[in-house]
């Protein structure tokens, strides 16, 4: 059964994301390129986040320790970390690349892009897992894993296999809380944009800053489970701003429930512009 769960979470983490795409695609007549370059945003974000991590901050955050106010501090400033590059990520896609993103309803999946190829990700990381899992169970490893990793590896593989059989599901529920803070986020970041008020930016990197730390704090002090239930609130906090944000994110009434299809000869809302020579000169891609 817990073979059988190991398996299905990744699967979910792969599915959700993609299934909830579609329907969003299809109900509001969108295009899949505005899930593209959600998903865009997050790969070129750790480009860069995570070799600061790696080089810059965590050098400095081992020496601050892991107990007390120490880890509230390295919790905070991994989290910070998270949210200034995410965000400003955000920041400059939507206000360079993906500049046909201007509602609500786009910036609905270009929210889901984002944090969709995370989950997606982390799943296939997921299955990669499985496998090797799989493939050194009941195996001797003395032939197999270096001695330096010997001990290691025994103790991941105790602890893989040690889990409850519901356990693995706890990764996907994190991932859809994970989801709805992304598509609010990217909802925020559009108000900057559209609105030209840099506030809604400061907020977006500061409820990333307080979402990735508050997991890091309460996964040390209320367990994988509790965590996991208080994203989940805050995932759905999350999504009732998302509904809040509508009004001022949708041009009329803003009583459509989908844009309208496009015309003949119009582009079908969602579709990216094509990218002026002159905003080509302007990427920092290029």
């Amino acid at each position: 059964m817990l073979g059988v769960m190991h398996g299905l979470a990744p699967l979910l983490m792969v599915s959700i994301p993609l299934l909830l795409a579609a329907v969003l695609v299809r109900r509001w007549r969108l295009d899949w390129a505005v899930f593209g370059l959600g998903a865009l945003t997050f790969i070129t974000s750790q480009v860069l986040h995570i070799p600061f991590n790696q080089f810059v901050l965590n050098p400095q955050l081992q020496e601050m320790g892991g107990q007390g106010w120490a880890w509230v501090a390295v919790a905070l400033l991994l989290g910070l970390s998270a949210g200034i590059f995410e965000e400003l990520a955000r920041y400059f896609m939507l206000g360079r690349l993906a500049s046909r993103v201007r509602d609500w309803h786009q910036g609905v999946l270009y929210g889901v892009g984002h944090g969709g190829i995370e989950a997606i990700l982390l799943g296939a990381l997921g299955f990669y897992s499985l496998f090797q899992a799989l493939t050194l169970r009941g195996v001797a490893l003395e032939g197999i894993v270096p001695p330096e990793r010997l001990e290691i590896t025994r103790l991941q593989l105790e602890a893989y296999w040690g889990l409850a059989w519901y356990e693995p599901l706890w990764g996907v529920l994190e991932r859809i809380s994970a989801l709805a803070y992304h598509v609010l986020a990217a909802l925020m970041v559009l108000k900057a944009v559209v609105h030209k008020r840099r506030i809604w930016l400061f907020g977006a990197v500061l409820a990333h800053t307080l979402f990735n730390a508050v997991a890091l704090i309460a996964v040390k002090n209320i367990g994988v489970a509790g965590t996991e239930l208080l994203l989940a609130g805050i995932g759905g906090l999350s999504v009732w701003a998302t509904f809040r944000l509508r009004p001022s994110l949708t041009s009329g009434d803003g009583e459509d429930d989908a844009p309208r299809a496009a015309g003949p000869g119009q582009r079908p809302r969602g579709l990216p512009a094509v990218v002026e020579t002159e905003r080509i000169d302007e990427s920092k891609f290029v």
